[in-house]
């Protein structure tokens, strides 16, 4: 399972890197180079075929792993699991799609700008209010973290307060 999770982790670096360099492609030929060399960059780091689509906006990888998507967007995801809040402190900047069709699990990332002060622990009311178990609540420093569970749902909010940014990632298909 480390494992699995250092691949994807690596493939999400990837995808960042190429996504901003794909955004400045404008051209289909520029955008068939930047596929063709993300599919070999993915295929070097997981072993395995990769198939990548970089048109109407979005960045999809499809691998035998799953697929993952990619989307600039400032709103929040209308396909978020049943029963998770909102978050409304801070901006949505881009949201991250995982399915990977192994496991049957589904992960959705909301990465957050702006985060206003006090947004996390006000977030964390709002979970336990909507019937989460809180597992971990730590502020430290800059940042912290909240992890919380609810059914087959896992959510983990990871927050720098400097930076003033978070990532909201919920899994679905947790074991009960």
């Amino acid at each position: 399972m480390l494992v699995r999770w250092r691949r994807m982790a690596h493939l999400g670096v990837v995808v960042l890197l190429v996504a901003v360099v794909a955004a400045g492609c404008g051209k289909k030929s520029e955008e068939k180079l930047a596929e063709g060399l993300m599919e070999k960059t993915i295929e070097g780091a997981t072993g395995g075929d990769a198939d990548v689509d970089l048109g109407g906006g979005d960045v999809t990888i499809k691998t035998q792993e799953g697929t993952t998507t990619i989307s600039e967007t400032s709103e929040w995801p209308g396909d978020m699991f049943d029963g998770v809040p909102k978050f409304t402190y801070g901006k949505v900047t881009n949201v991250t799609r995982l399915d990977q069709t192994q496991s049957g699990q589904k992960t959705v990332s909301v990465h957050l700008s702006e985060l206003e002060g006090g947004g996390a622990e006000k977030y964390a009311k709002e979970l336990e209010a909507a019937g989460w178990d809180m597992q971990v609540v730590m502020s430290a420093g800059e940042g912290g973290m909240i992890n919380a569970q609810k059914g087959d749902l896992g959510l983990a909010l990871m927050y720098n307060t400097t930076e003033k940014h978070a990532v909201l990632s919920v899994l679905k298909g947790l074991d009960e």
